[in-house]
């Protein structure tokens, strides 16, 4: 009979460090899933701005005119859309 408790007790000990590690992956992967997602909007955040910079040196240089660069940076579509559509005339 004693062998029968310390193995339930080995199994009930084996099952909460197994929980305990599966919760420590969950958060673990939580974690890692929001610093990637940060970061990828960082990076289109700052791609959008490097779009905006490029097309007003377009309009300075006067390439591109301020109404054309307007629309191009209107919102509603993707910006890589938007402007392929402006330069084949689609908009």
């Amino acid at each position: 009979m004693s062998t029968l408790v310390l193995g339930d007790a080995r199994l009930e000990e084996i099952a909460t460090v197994g929980g305990l590690c599966l919760g420590g992956l969950f958060i673990l992967f939580l974690i890692i899933a929001t610093v990637m997602e940060e970061r990828r909007k960082l990076a289109q955040t700052r791609e959008f701005e490097q779009t905006r910079r490029e097309i007003a040196a377009y309009v300075a240089e006067g390439t591109v005119s301020p109404d054309d660069a307007a629309k191009m940076l209107e919102p509603g579509r993707p910006i890589k859309q938007r402007i392929i559509d402006r330069v084949m005339g689609k908009a």
